[in-house]
């Protein structure tokens, strides 16, 4: 059946229940109503309210149309392998920078004599341009 540009399964059943919570935790967790949250990716909110209540099952395609618009893992979506949100790559790497950063910089000050503290400003300043570009 295709309904709305969404090919769909009608079914009934435990794993379509548990699927259509999925969704609605989702929804919650980023606090939208059911419009909000189907009017972005194109689909109606009697839609999203079938797919809740475990009456229908959504393509593949749809899954990660959903998964890439709000950030989510697609193994989440699809069975609740956690983490729920997929840290970008970039994010990843930018937040290892800064780990590093601070590790290094947490080894010069213990290093560092009290009495040449005073450098220190340039120090964490040469640290903050290194990863503010």
């Amino acid at each position: 059946m295709i309904y709305n540009d969404v090919k769909i399964n009608i079914r009934r059943g435990s794993w379509y229940e548990w699927h259509g919570r999925t969704y609605i935790k989702l929804r919650k967790y980023l606090g939208l109503t059911q419009a909000e949250f189907s009017f972005p990716l194109g689909i109606k909110n009697s839609l999203l309210s079938k797919l809740e209540r475990g009456n229908l099952e959504l393509d593949e395609a749809k899954a990660k149309r959903i998964a890439e618009f709000y950030g989510v893992s697609i193994s989440w979506i699809q069975n609740g392998e956690e983490p729920m949100f997929q840290e970008p790559a970039d994010k990843k790497q930018i937040k290892e920078q800064i780990l590093d950063s601070i590790q290094s910089f947490q080894e010069w000050i213990s290093d560092c004599p009290r009495q040449s503290l005073p450098g220190y400003g340039e120090r964490l300043m040469s640290v903050r341009n290194a990863h503010v570009r």
